[in-house]
Protein backbone atom coordinates (compact mmCIF):
# COMPACT_ATOMS: atom_id res chain seq x y z
CA UNK A 1 0.00 0.00 0.00
CA UNK A 2 1.18 3.33 -1.03
CA UNK A 3 1.56 6.34 1.91
CA UNK A 4 1.58 9.89 1.20
CA UNK A 5 3.94 12.30 3.41
CA UNK A 6 3.02 15.63 2.19
CA UNK A 7 5.24 18.21 2.28
CA UNK A 8 3.62 21.22 2.77
CA UNK A 9 -0.43 20.93 3.30
CA UNK A 10 -1.91 20.93 0.81
CA UNK A 11 -1.06 23.13 -2.10
CA UNK A 12 0.69 26.48 -2.42
CA UNK A 13 -0.38 29.09 -4.97
CA UNK A 14 1.43 31.88 -6.67
CA UNK A 15 -1.03 34.72 -8.66
CA UNK A 16 -0.40 37.50 -10.72
CA UNK A 17 -1.79 39.88 -12.85
CA UNK A 18 -0.53 41.57 -15.61
CA UNK A 19 2.44 41.40 -18.43
CA UNK A 20 4.76 38.64 -18.44
CA UNK A 21 6.31 36.36 -20.93
CA UNK A 22 4.62 33.31 -20.52
CA UNK A 23 7.04 31.18 -22.51
CA UNK A 24 9.72 32.11 -20.03
CA UNK A 25 7.60 30.97 -17.13
CA UNK A 26 7.22 27.95 -18.64
CA UNK A 27 11.08 27.34 -19.32
CA UNK A 28 11.70 28.76 -15.55
CA UNK A 29 9.96 26.43 -14.37
CA UNK A 30 10.50 23.24 -16.03
CA UNK A 31 14.94 23.83 -16.02
CA UNK A 32 14.28 24.90 -12.01
CA UNK A 33 12.63 21.16 -11.83
CA UNK A 34 15.37 19.24 -14.49
CA UNK A 35 18.24 21.03 -12.76
CA UNK A 36 17.61 19.57 -9.32
CA UNK A 37 17.28 15.97 -10.86
CA UNK A 38 13.71 15.47 -11.10
CA UNK A 39 11.38 13.82 -13.99
CA UNK A 40 8.98 15.50 -15.77
CA UNK A 41 5.53 14.45 -17.32
CA UNK A 42 3.62 16.71 -18.82
CA UNK A 43 -0.07 15.01 -17.84
CA UNK A 44 -2.10 17.96 -19.53
CA UNK A 45 -1.93 21.24 -22.07
CA UNK A 46 -4.07 23.50 -23.74
CA UNK A 47 -4.21 26.53 -24.58
CA UNK A 48 -6.58 28.92 -26.78
CA UNK A 49 -6.16 32.58 -27.59
CA UNK A 50 -7.83 33.76 -24.19
CA UNK A 51 -6.50 30.59 -21.99
CA UNK A 52 -3.68 28.38 -21.12
CA UNK A 53 -3.01 25.30 -18.74
CA UNK A 54 -0.60 23.21 -18.33
CA UNK A 55 -0.10 20.11 -15.97
CA UNK A 56 3.31 18.58 -14.90
CA UNK A 57 3.73 15.45 -12.66
CA UNK A 58 8.02 15.95 -11.36
CA UNK A 59 9.30 12.54 -9.80
CA UNK A 60 12.71 12.18 -7.76
CA UNK A 61 13.66 8.69 -6.58
CA UNK A 62 15.30 8.43 -2.55
CA UNK A 63 15.86 5.16 -2.56
CA UNK A 64 14.08 2.09 -3.07
CA UNK A 65 10.84 3.02 -0.83
CA UNK A 66 10.53 6.34 -1.34
CA UNK A 67 10.24 9.07 -4.26
CA UNK A 68 9.43 12.91 -4.10
CA UNK A 69 6.54 14.06 -6.14
CA UNK A 70 5.79 17.78 -7.19
CA UNK A 71 2.60 18.48 -9.40
CA UNK A 72 2.60 21.43 -10.86
CA UNK A 73 -0.22 23.49 -12.77
CA UNK A 74 0.91 26.28 -14.85
CA UNK A 75 -3.26 28.68 -15.84
CA UNK A 76 -3.47 31.84 -17.39
CA UNK A 77 -6.57 33.64 -18.18
CA UNK A 78 -7.96 36.44 -19.93
CA UNK A 79 -4.92 36.78 -22.26
CA UNK A 80 -4.10 39.28 -24.34
CA UNK A 81 -0.87 39.17 -26.70
CA UNK A 82 1.19 42.45 -26.74
CA UNK A 83 4.53 43.10 -28.14
CA UNK A 84 7.00 45.15 -25.81
CA UNK A 85 10.16 46.12 -26.80
CA UNK A 86 10.33 43.39 -29.44
CA UNK A 87 8.97 40.88 -26.63
CA UNK A 88 5.74 39.45 -27.10
CA UNK A 89 4.15 39.35 -23.59
CA UNK A 90 0.83 38.30 -22.72
CA UNK A 91 -1.65 40.81 -20.25
CA UNK A 92 -3.81 38.75 -18.05
CA UNK A 93 -4.38 36.63 -14.86
CA UNK A 94 -1.67 33.97 -13.99
CA UNK A 95 -1.11 31.18 -11.22
CA UNK A 96 1.18 28.62 -10.79
CA UNK A 97 -0.10 25.96 -8.09
CA UNK A 98 2.56 23.61 -6.64
CA UNK A 99 1.51 20.36 -4.67
CA UNK A 100 4.42 18.23 -3.16
CA UNK A 101 4.65 14.99 -1.18
CA UNK A 102 6.53 11.91 -0.78
CA UNK A 103 5.22 8.84 -1.78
Amino acid sequence: MVEFDYVIPPEITLSYEGDLDLKELYVLVKSWLKDRGFFLIEKEHEGTLEKFKSKWDAEKKVDDYARYVIKVTIEANKLKQISIQNQNLYNGEFSVAFESYIQ
